[in-house]
């Protein structure tokens, strides 16, 4: 048996190495890694527990994460999915190299695996909520990271071939959690591990709206503790365009976007963060970092409901109160799983027989 593995973005390539892993210790896995021209591999032995395989497939076809056209994915991945002729086309996320897996592995008829399946957050989101929701419904074996993923596909008539495995992110990030660096490693600033408050705002709706990103940084500034902000090179042109700038300088300290790794440091190292990003908002949980999430709605609510979030929107005065007043958060014990969830994905695939078409035995 053969999974030919799709990976279209750094974020993807690191959910992707735990169930690699577990693939290979099981049957065969082809990986293809979509990335912009010239664009290097992402590190694969960082920390010493993601070591990812190295991509049998490179396809340059632009920036997946940033809006490389559908199409052209699909024009460079079909060919290679015709010469591996794999069991399983198993693609992760919701960039366009995703809705492009879906694409070719319906054309071909090859069974479609999507990890990270059900993920709905409320509201327009742009083309990463279209290709996540058909990916989801084109695919054969959908693998929802926690139950309340689950619940949204069943919401949407999808219940067949669903499995809860836990989030395989959380795995990879157990793995590394005893070797992350401190924040030393990225912040040039006098902090300790538990005396800073971690910020970063890159979400479309704060990042071109200057009222927004106006109120944020007021309420950033009204925290207890120094905050250490991640601020992306989109958000940064921002602040000076909208004359935010020396603002921000005086709310926060900027620090240069720092790698996956440094950043888990970070986190993992903070007494909060405050954030419009859903993948930070479900980290948080894993490292047990308080989230004060800077939007009105998340596509994660389990982590609110479990007293791991507070949503705040951009209320500078609800900002500033939740990132000072003390927390008693709750229980965070199998929101996402076990740390098993890269087996049980491997596991799952090992059902599959496509000797008459994608099927499930």
């Amino acid at each position: 048996m053969t999974v030919l593995t799709v990976v279209g973005s750094c974020r993807q390539s690191v959910a992707a190495a735990p169930v690699s892993r577990a693939i290979r210790e099981r049957r065969d896995e082809v990986l293809v890694r979509v990335g912009r021209p010239g664009d290097p591999d992402p590190p694969r032995d960082s920390a010493g527990g993601l070591e990812r395989p190295a991509p049998d497939y490179r396809l340059d076809v632009g920036p997946d994460d940033a809006g490389a056209p559908t199409a052209e994915v699909v024009r460079e991945l079909e060919p290679v999915v015709r010469e591996v002729d794999p069991d399983v086309l198993l693609a992760y996320g919701d960039t366009n190299s995703t809705l492009a897996s879906a694409v070719v592995a319906g054309a071909l008829g090859v069974t479609l695996a999507r990890v990270g399946a059900g993920r709905r957050r409320p509201g327009p989101e742009g083309s990463d909520a279209t290709n996540r929701v058909l990916a989801d419904h084109a695919a054969d074996l959908r693998f929802a990271p926690s139950e309340h993923c689950r619940e949204a596909l069943a919401a949407e008539g999808v219940t067949e071939g669903v499995y809860v495995t836990g989030d395989v992110t959380y795995d990879g990030v157990l793995a590394i959690r005893d070797r992350l660096p401190g924040p030393e490693a990225v912040s040039d600033a006098s902090v300790r591990g538990g005396d800073y408050v971690l910020a970063t705002v890159d979400g479309d709706r704060n990042a071109e709206a200057p009222g927004r990103l106006e109120r944020i940084l007021e309420g950033l500034a009204g925290s207890s503790l120094p905050v250490i902000a991640t601020f992306g090179p989109r958000t940064r042109e921002r602040l000076s365009t909208f004359a935010l700038g020396a603002r921000a300088a005086e709310a926060v300290s900027v620090v240069d976007a720092p790698g996956y790794i440094e950043f888990l440091g970070l986190l993992d190292g903070a007494a909060a963060v405050a954030t419009d990003d859903g993948s930070v908002q479900r980290t948080a949980c894993f490292l047990g970092t308080p989230c004060v999430t800077l939007d009105e709605e998340t596509a994660w609510p389990e982590t609110v409901d479990a007293g791991w979030n507070t949503l705040v929107g951009t209320d500078p005065v609800a900002i500033g109160a939740a990132l000072s007043a003390p927390r008693a958060p709750g229980e965070r014990a199998h929101l996402y799983g076990d740390g098993a969830a890269a087996a049980r994905v491997a596991d799952a695939l090992l059902t599959v027989d496509s000797s008459d078409g994608p099927r499930l035995v």
